[in-house]
């Protein structure tokens, strides 16, 4: 087994339990300029392909214990790996109905036994090319090009793939919502130009104070969704209370003066039970306690359900 280096050449996983077989692959791949992985059974497949994320993986259909079938159910089901290419390996075209079986599971393509070097890498190559265009499209749409944070759409998917991640593993998970505090008067008194400049700034503030493993993405106007892994609400109020700190020191030269703008934020713990939805929710109307609190401060949504910070009159938890 090799690490990966992406380039020219691809990152491929090979999965098959006859170790002849992922030799020959492993050959043949390596001369045509790719980087191999390989495993020998399901189990392992999973893990390697969750934590090396290759670009194409090679699955043998028949295996012991875990055949390619149930493999390739679970690396779609997980959001690390649902979006890799899987090309079935198979001794025999007999089985036509296992072929349509593995087609409908998530796979792109079947190669029978045995395979030519010729014919191996032409498919390989076209599942290069597949991956990394979607990969380029889903790039393209994940950045919200004013603040250049996440956008709505790819923040809200992080969020969906850190709570399969957090349910797993039984993890802590904290959501946070933030908008920034009157920002509707620094537009009508500065200019939205200026408002621009404040809300570029202080997007890339947020950006570089997170944690690499955070995602922070523009939820609209002024108000950014914070997801949080690994972090209990106590943690997450103090990691907020220091985002808070480096904004406020951002100073902004205006009319002569200078300007500080700060931010309100609605926090939740997720409890495994909430959907995604809701538990969006939930942070909105922390974020609502916040403001109704006197603004510039974090709000956990539990005291806006213990009655002690403010709901709106129509929410319900």
């Amino acid at each position: 087994m090799v690490g990966i280096q992406r380039g020219v050449g691809g990152s491929v996983l090979v999965v098959d339990d006859q170790e002849t077989n992922r030799q020959l692959l492993e050959d043949m791949l390596e001369a045509g300029g790719h980087s191999v992985l390989t495993a020998a059974d399901g189990p392992s497949a999973i893990e390697i392909a969750a934590i090396q994320k290759p670009e194409v993986i090679l699955l043998d259909v028949k295996m012991p214990g875990m055949d390619g079938f149930e493999v390739c159910t679970r690396l779609k089901a997980m959001a690390e790996t649902r979006s890799i290419p899987i090309i079935f390996v198979t001794a025999n075209y007999t089985e036509e109905h296992d072929m349509v079986h593995g087609l409908e599971l998530g796979g792109y393509d079947y190669m029978v036994k045995p395979i030519s070097r010729q014919v191996l890498l032409a498919r390989v190559g076209v599942m290069l090319r597949i991956h990394r265009t979607e990969e380029r499209i889903r790039e393209l749409s994940m950045i919200d090009e004013f603040t250049g944070l996440f956008s709505k759409n790819y923040v809200l998917r992080r969020l969906d793939e850190e709570m399969e991640r957090a349910q797993r593993r039984r993890s802590s998970l904290v959501v946070a919502m933030l908008d920034l505090d009157d920002f509707k008067r620094v537009n009508d008194t500065y200019g939205h130009q200026f408002g621009d400049q404040v809300l570029q700034r202080i997007s890339g503030s947020l950006k570089a104070s997170i944690r690499l493993y955070d995602s922070v993405g523009r939820f609209g106007g002024e108000e950014f969704l914070l997801v949080q892994p690994e972090l209990h609400e106590s943690e997450a109020v103090a990691a907020i209370e220091r985002l808070r700190e480096r904004v406020l020191s951002e100073r902004f030269l205006v009319n002569g003066s200078d300007l500080n703008i700060g931010f309100s934020a609605g926090i939740c713990g997720w409890d495994y039970q909430a959907t995604l939805d809701e538990l969006v929710r939930r942070a909105d109307l922390a974020l609502y306690g916040a403001k109704q609190a006197g603004k510039n401060r974090t709000v956990r949504y539990a005291e806006t359900v213990s009655g002690r910070i403010p709901a709106p009159p129509s929410s319900s938890s």
